[in-house]
């Protein structure tokens, strides 16, 4: 496989996104994390986490390489210690076209990583992030 195969593979797996860049403590965030860490892809879950990128998948895996079918719904991405030290901040969240073609939006995705924690999106303050580029 080509680098540019690789690299139009990467790109055409983003059908919609969006930048919340809503902020909650780093207690919430741990929380979430701990949640997602249950809803493990490998235990009979749909996530996929790590703490800067937590991942939701459309059924559980097989095993640790084997995604037995199941298909990448979107991806939550946060940033610690934005805009403070003691806050996490879920920057960008995406949808792939496989999420968008089931009814997932990157808002949704948000809403099922958050909902271990009891928060909502609307429940986490906002916080202007300088443009990046994609």
């Amino acid at each position: 496989m080509s680098v540019h195969t690789v690299h139009r593979e990467v790109l055409d797996v983003i059908a919609s996104d969006s930048r919340p860049n809503v902020v909650m403590s780093a207690v919430a965030a741990q929380t979430m994390l701990d949640g997602l860490r249950d809803k493990d892809v490998l235990v009979g879950g749909c996530w996929l986490a790590s703490p800067t990128a937590l991942q939701r998948f459309s059924r559980p895996w097989g095993g640790p390489e084997d995604p037995a079918g199941s298909q990448l719904v979107g991806s939550v991405y946060v940033m610690y210690g934005i805009p403070t030290s003691y806050d996490v901040t879920i920057h960008r969240a995406t949808v792939t076209p496989y999420g968008r073609a089931t009814g997932w939006t990157p808002e949704l995705v948000c809403a099922d990583a958050l909902s271990s924690t009891g928060l909502a999106l609307s429940d986490c303050g906002r916080v202007e992030l300088p443009s990046t580029p994609d």
